[in-house]
Protein backbone atom coordinates (compact mmCIF):
# COMPACT_ATOMS: atom_id res chain seq x y z
CA UNK A 1 0.00 0.00 0.00
CA UNK A 2 1.22 3.75 -1.20
CA UNK A 3 1.40 6.13 1.84
CA UNK A 4 2.46 9.78 1.34
CA UNK A 5 3.08 12.87 3.81
CA UNK A 6 -0.40 13.71 5.62
CA UNK A 7 -1.95 10.39 5.63
CA UNK A 8 -3.97 9.73 8.86
CA UNK A 9 -3.57 6.38 9.75
CA UNK A 10 -3.83 3.51 12.48
CA UNK A 11 -1.49 1.21 13.70
CA UNK A 12 -2.59 -2.36 13.67
CA UNK A 13 -0.96 -3.86 16.60
CA UNK A 14 -1.35 -1.41 19.33
CA UNK A 15 -4.48 0.63 17.72
CA UNK A 16 -2.53 4.11 18.16
CA UNK A 17 -3.79 6.64 15.65
CA UNK A 18 -1.12 9.14 13.99
CA UNK A 19 -0.14 10.82 10.90
CA UNK A 20 2.68 10.21 8.89
CA UNK A 21 5.59 12.66 8.81
CA UNK A 22 8.25 11.05 6.76
CA UNK A 23 9.03 8.45 4.63
CA UNK A 24 11.64 6.48 5.57
CA UNK A 25 13.90 3.57 3.85
CA UNK A 26 12.89 0.15 3.51
CA UNK A 27 9.14 0.45 3.50
CA UNK A 28 9.39 1.99 6.88
CA UNK A 29 7.45 5.10 7.90
CA UNK A 30 8.14 8.05 10.37
CA UNK A 31 4.71 8.25 12.33
CA UNK A 32 3.46 11.01 14.62
CA UNK A 33 0.72 9.55 17.21
CA UNK A 34 -1.91 11.89 18.46
CA UNK A 35 0.25 11.77 22.23
CA UNK A 36 3.04 13.65 20.02
CA UNK A 37 5.36 10.41 20.01
CA UNK A 38 7.22 10.22 16.48
CA UNK A 39 8.09 6.74 15.85
CA UNK A 40 8.75 4.40 12.63
CA UNK A 41 6.95 1.64 11.73
CA UNK A 42 6.88 -0.77 8.77
CA UNK A 43 3.79 0.12 5.96
CA UNK A 44 2.75 -3.39 6.54
CA UNK A 45 1.51 -2.07 10.38
CA UNK A 46 -0.80 0.31 9.45
CA UNK A 47 -3.97 0.89 8.21
CA UNK A 48 -4.92 4.02 6.21
CA UNK A 49 -7.86 6.02 7.56
CA UNK A 50 -8.39 8.81 5.61
CA UNK A 51 -7.75 10.65 2.34
CA UNK A 52 -4.18 12.53 1.90
CA UNK A 53 -3.48 15.65 3.76
CA UNK A 54 -1.60 18.49 2.42
CA UNK A 55 1.26 19.17 4.78
CA UNK A 56 3.41 22.09 3.51
CA UNK A 57 7.30 21.30 2.86
CA UNK A 58 8.66 23.54 5.07
CA UNK A 59 7.44 24.28 8.97
CA UNK A 60 6.62 27.81 9.75
CA UNK A 61 6.56 28.80 13.29
CA UNK A 62 3.55 29.71 15.17
CA UNK A 63 2.83 33.17 16.68
CA UNK A 64 3.45 33.54 20.03
CA UNK A 65 0.37 32.83 22.02
CA UNK A 66 -1.81 35.80 23.12
CA UNK A 67 -4.94 36.50 24.17
CA UNK A 68 -5.61 37.89 20.51
CA UNK A 69 -4.67 35.32 19.07
CA UNK A 70 -6.22 32.18 20.67
CA UNK A 71 -6.42 28.79 19.07
CA UNK A 72 -9.91 28.51 19.49
CA UNK A 73 -11.41 25.42 16.58
CA UNK A 74 -14.65 24.43 17.72
CA UNK A 75 -17.43 25.96 19.61
CA UNK A 76 -17.67 25.23 23.62
CA UNK A 77 -20.89 23.42 24.49
CA UNK A 78 -20.39 23.53 27.73
CA UNK A 79 -17.90 25.43 29.95
CA UNK A 80 -14.77 23.76 32.66
CA UNK A 81 -14.39 26.93 33.84
CA UNK A 82 -10.50 28.08 34.88
CA UNK A 83 -7.92 25.70 33.91
CA UNK A 84 -4.11 25.12 34.00
CA UNK A 85 -2.79 23.07 31.25
CA UNK A 86 1.04 22.03 31.28
CA UNK A 87 1.52 21.40 27.18
CA UNK A 88 4.14 18.71 27.02
CA UNK A 89 7.33 20.15 24.72
CA UNK A 90 9.34 17.05 23.39
CA UNK A 91 12.71 17.20 21.84
CA UNK A 92 13.68 14.92 18.36
CA UNK A 93 13.85 12.05 20.09
CA UNK A 94 10.00 12.46 21.66
CA UNK A 95 11.36 12.87 25.06
CA UNK A 96 9.58 15.58 26.99
CA UNK A 97 11.78 17.79 27.88
CA UNK A 98 9.90 21.06 29.14
CA UNK A 99 6.19 22.42 29.58
CA UNK A 100 4.60 25.02 28.42
CA UNK A 101 1.95 26.09 31.07
CA UNK A 102 -0.84 28.50 30.26
CA UNK A 103 -4.36 29.86 32.05
CA UNK A 104 -7.31 28.58 30.01
CA UNK A 105 -10.56 30.47 30.67
CA UNK A 106 -13.45 29.03 28.68
CA UNK A 107 -16.20 30.95 30.30
CA UNK A 108 -18.15 33.90 29.35
CA UNK A 109 -16.62 35.89 31.97
CA UNK A 110 -13.79 37.65 31.81
CA UNK A 111 -11.32 36.92 34.88
CA UNK A 112 -8.56 38.99 37.11
CA UNK A 113 -6.11 36.47 38.61
CA UNK A 114 -2.73 36.99 40.24
CA UNK A 115 -0.77 33.44 40.05
CA UNK A 116 2.46 32.46 41.25
CA UNK A 117 3.69 28.79 40.93
CA UNK A 118 6.68 28.02 43.14
CA UNK A 119 8.97 25.42 43.66
CA UNK A 120 11.27 24.33 45.94
CA UNK A 121 14.83 24.99 44.69
CA UNK A 122 14.30 27.22 42.02
CA UNK A 123 12.80 30.76 41.62
CA UNK A 124 8.87 31.19 41.09
CA UNK A 125 6.35 32.02 38.13
CA UNK A 126 4.41 34.72 38.97
CA UNK A 127 2.01 36.56 36.75
CA UNK A 128 -1.10 39.06 37.68
CA UNK A 129 -3.24 40.01 34.71
CA UNK A 130 -6.47 39.98 33.10
CA UNK A 131 -7.95 36.53 31.44
CA UNK A 132 -10.58 37.71 28.86
CA UNK A 133 -13.41 35.70 28.00
CA UNK A 134 -13.10 32.01 26.11
CA UNK A 135 -9.50 32.71 25.67
CA UNK A 136 -5.92 31.66 26.89
CA UNK A 137 -2.95 33.23 28.29
CA UNK A 138 1.00 31.58 28.65
CA UNK A 139 2.11 32.14 32.06
CA UNK A 140 5.61 30.75 31.03
CA UNK A 141 7.36 27.28 31.07
CA UNK A 142 8.69 24.68 33.30
CA UNK A 143 11.63 22.16 33.04
CA UNK A 144 10.79 18.31 33.28
CA UNK A 145 13.29 17.86 36.12
CA UNK A 146 11.50 21.25 38.07
CA UNK A 147 8.65 18.86 38.84
CA UNK A 148 11.45 17.16 41.42
CA UNK A 149 11.00 20.61 43.29
CA UNK A 150 7.64 19.74 44.55
CA UNK A 151 5.48 22.66 42.07
CA UNK A 152 2.72 24.65 44.03
CA UNK A 153 0.26 26.51 42.41
CA UNK A 154 -1.39 29.79 44.13
CA UNK A 155 -4.02 31.36 42.65
CA UNK A 156 -6.02 34.76 43.60
CA UNK A 157 -8.98 35.74 40.96
CA UNK A 158 -12.56 36.84 40.55
CA UNK A 159 -15.07 36.69 37.77
CA UNK A 160 -15.69 40.43 36.23
CA UNK A 161 -18.72 41.07 33.96
CA UNK A 162 -21.40 44.06 33.91
CA UNK A 163 -23.08 43.39 37.43
CA UNK A 164 -19.44 43.69 38.39
CA UNK A 165 -16.65 41.68 40.61
CA UNK A 166 -17.76 38.66 41.69
CA UNK A 167 -16.56 36.62 44.79
CA UNK A 168 -12.62 36.61 45.73
CA UNK A 169 -11.24 33.24 44.79
CA UNK A 170 -8.20 31.21 46.04
CA UNK A 171 -6.96 27.77 45.07
CA UNK A 172 -3.52 26.34 46.33
CA UNK A 173 -2.73 23.02 43.65
CA UNK A 174 -0.08 21.16 45.31
CA UNK A 175 1.72 18.60 42.12
CA UNK A 176 2.33 15.55 42.84
CA UNK A 177 3.22 12.27 40.15
CA UNK A 178 0.59 10.42 39.94
CA UNK A 179 -2.19 13.48 39.26
CA UNK A 180 0.09 14.69 37.20
CA UNK A 181 0.90 12.53 34.70
CA UNK A 182 -3.13 10.40 35.06
CA UNK A 183 -4.73 14.09 34.03
CA UNK A 184 -3.22 14.27 30.05
CA UNK A 185 -6.42 15.34 27.64
CA UNK A 186 -6.57 17.49 24.79
CA UNK A 187 -7.16 21.15 26.56
CA UNK A 188 -9.95 23.11 25.66
CA UNK A 189 -8.96 26.16 23.33
CA UNK A 190 -5.23 25.67 23.17
CA UNK A 191 -6.57 22.47 21.28
CA UNK A 192 -2.98 20.19 22.32
CA UNK A 193 -2.84 17.66 24.46
CA UNK A 194 -1.88 18.78 27.93
CA UNK A 195 -1.75 18.03 31.75
CA UNK A 196 -4.98 19.95 32.78
CA UNK A 197 -6.15 20.73 36.29
CA UNK A 198 -9.50 22.59 36.86
CA UNK A 199 -8.81 25.48 39.08
CA UNK A 200 -12.41 26.61 39.59
CA UNK A 201 -15.11 24.94 37.85
CA UNK A 202 -17.76 27.12 36.26
CA UNK A 203 -18.65 29.99 38.14
CA UNK A 204 -21.57 31.38 36.19
CA UNK A 205 -23.97 32.68 38.58
CA UNK A 206 -27.32 31.02 37.83
CA UNK A 207 -30.40 32.61 38.76
CA UNK A 208 -32.02 30.61 41.39
CA UNK A 209 -36.07 29.85 40.84
CA UNK A 210 -38.73 30.26 43.70
CA UNK A 211 -40.41 27.65 44.58
CA UNK A 212 -43.45 27.34 46.84
CA UNK A 213 -43.76 24.99 50.09
CA UNK A 214 -45.20 21.83 49.05
CA UNK A 215 -42.33 21.46 46.30
CA UNK A 216 -40.06 22.88 48.88
CA UNK A 217 -41.38 20.02 51.72
CA UNK A 218 -41.33 17.43 48.57
CA UNK A 219 -37.62 18.07 47.40
CA UNK A 220 -36.29 17.84 50.79
CA UNK A 221 -38.25 14.68 52.06
CA UNK A 222 -37.71 12.72 49.04
CA UNK A 223 -34.95 9.35 49.26
CA UNK A 224 -31.29 10.68 48.26
CA UNK A 225 -30.47 9.58 45.24
CA UNK A 226 -26.71 8.04 44.38
CA UNK A 227 -24.83 9.85 42.00
CA UNK A 228 -22.00 8.69 39.97
CA UNK A 229 -19.62 11.76 39.38
CA UNK A 230 -16.55 11.84 36.78
CA UNK A 231 -14.49 10.59 39.92
CA UNK A 232 -16.15 7.62 40.09
CA UNK A 233 -15.49 6.63 36.64
CA UNK A 234 -11.98 7.51 36.92
CA UNK A 235 -11.17 5.29 39.70
CA UNK A 236 -13.21 2.50 37.84
CA UNK A 237 -11.13 2.81 34.81
CA UNK A 238 -7.74 2.97 37.14
CA UNK A 239 -8.88 -0.19 38.85
CA UNK A 240 -9.63 -1.86 35.38
CA UNK A 241 -6.08 -0.97 34.11
CA UNK A 242 -4.24 -1.36 37.18
CA UNK A 243 -6.01 -5.30 37.22
CA UNK A 244 -4.52 -5.66 33.74
CA UNK A 245 -1.27 -4.15 34.21
CA UNK A 246 2.10 -5.74 34.52
CA UNK A 247 5.03 -5.01 37.15
CA UNK A 248 7.47 -5.82 33.97
CA UNK A 249 8.25 -4.39 31.04
CA UNK A 250 10.16 -6.88 28.38
CA UNK A 251 12.09 -4.57 26.16
CA UNK A 252 13.63 -7.26 23.84
CA UNK A 253 12.05 -6.31 20.30
CA UNK A 254 10.67 -9.03 19.22
CA UNK A 255 8.09 -8.97 21.97
CA UNK A 256 7.23 -5.49 21.52
CA UNK A 257 4.28 -5.79 18.83
CA UNK A 258 6.07 -4.03 15.78
CA UNK A 259 7.38 -5.64 12.51
CA UNK A 260 11.01 -4.99 13.46
CA UNK A 261 12.26 -7.20 10.14
CA UNK A 262 13.03 -3.72 8.36
CA UNK A 263 14.41 -1.73 11.35
CA UNK A 264 18.18 -0.87 11.85
CA UNK A 265 19.36 -0.69 15.11
CA UNK A 266 18.78 3.24 15.61
CA UNK A 267 15.30 2.78 14.68
CA UNK A 268 14.74 -0.09 16.88
CA UNK A 269 16.38 1.00 20.07
CA UNK A 270 14.21 4.94 19.07
CA UNK A 271 10.80 2.31 19.43
CA UNK A 272 12.33 0.54 22.49
CA UNK A 273 12.50 3.89 24.73
CA UNK A 274 9.36 5.37 23.41
CA UNK A 275 7.70 1.79 24.86
CA UNK A 276 9.90 2.35 27.91
CA UNK A 277 8.75 6.39 28.53
CA UNK A 278 5.02 5.21 28.10
CA UNK A 279 5.39 2.35 30.41
CA UNK A 280 6.75 4.79 33.26
CA UNK A 281 4.84 7.25 32.72
CA UNK A 282 2.11 4.47 33.06
CA UNK A 283 3.58 3.26 36.08
CA UNK A 284 3.26 6.41 37.95
CA UNK A 285 -0.05 7.07 36.74
CA UNK A 286 -1.42 4.39 38.55
CA UNK A 287 0.41 4.96 41.49
CA UNK A 288 2.51 1.73 41.63
CA UNK A 289 5.20 0.96 43.82
CA UNK A 290 8.39 -0.55 41.79
CA UNK A 291 8.22 -2.00 38.26
CA UNK A 292 11.38 -4.31 36.64
CA UNK A 293 12.64 -3.17 32.98
CA UNK A 294 14.17 -6.14 31.33
CA UNK A 295 16.59 -4.81 28.24
CA UNK A 296 19.03 -8.07 28.57
CA UNK A 297 23.05 -7.94 28.74
CA UNK A 298 23.95 -7.64 24.56
CA UNK A 299 26.07 -4.87 24.16
CA UNK A 300 24.63 -2.58 26.87
CA UNK A 301 23.40 0.51 24.52
CA UNK A 302 19.67 -0.22 26.08
CA UNK A 303 20.28 -0.50 29.06
CA UNK A 304 22.51 2.52 29.83
CA UNK A 305 20.05 4.61 27.65
CA UNK A 306 17.63 3.27 30.53
CA UNK A 307 19.49 3.85 32.98
CA UNK A 308 20.27 7.72 32.16
CA UNK A 309 16.39 8.21 31.65
CA UNK A 310 16.03 6.91 35.23
CA UNK A 311 18.90 8.94 36.41
CA UNK A 312 17.10 12.32 35.73
CA UNK A 313 13.61 11.20 36.16
CA UNK A 314 12.03 13.80 38.90
CA UNK A 315 10.18 11.21 40.59
CA UNK A 316 12.30 7.63 40.39
CA UNK A 317 13.52 7.00 43.94
CA UNK A 318 16.41 4.69 42.92
CA UNK A 319 16.89 2.00 40.46
CA UNK A 320 19.86 -0.59 40.42
CA UNK A 321 21.04 -3.55 37.93
CA UNK A 322 21.42 -6.34 40.35
CA UNK A 323 21.47 -10.22 40.04
CA UNK A 324 17.82 -11.80 39.94
CA UNK A 325 17.25 -14.88 40.27
CA UNK A 326 14.63 -14.22 37.58
CA UNK A 327 16.03 -11.94 35.01
CA UNK A 328 20.02 -12.46 36.34
CA UNK A 329 21.46 -9.43 34.99
CA UNK A 330 19.46 -8.35 32.41
CA UNK A 331 17.01 -6.42 34.30
CA UNK A 332 16.66 -3.32 35.93
CA UNK A 333 14.75 -2.45 39.36
CA UNK A 334 12.51 0.88 39.25
CA UNK A 335 11.98 2.02 42.85
CA UNK A 336 8.86 5.72 42.65
CA UNK A 337 8.92 7.80 45.04
CA UNK A 338 6.37 7.48 47.56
Amino acid sequence: MLFSIGTKVKLQHTGDFGLIREILADGMLKVRLESGFEIPVHEDDLISLVETIRVAKKSVSPRPMTQESPRIQYTILKSKGIQLAFEPIKNRTGITQTFNIYLINDTRFDFSFDLEISFLNDNPIHLEDLLKATSIIKIGSMRYDQLNDHPQVDIEGQQLSTAGAGELLHKNLKIKAKTFFSKIVTAPLLNQPAHLFILFDNFEKKEKKSEDLVTYAKRNTSKPKIKQTNDSLFNLGSLQESANFKSELDLHIENLNVNYSKMNNGEILKHQLWVFERYIDQSLRLGVDRVFVIHGIGKGKLKSEVAKRLASHPFVQTYKNEFHPKYGWGATEVIFED
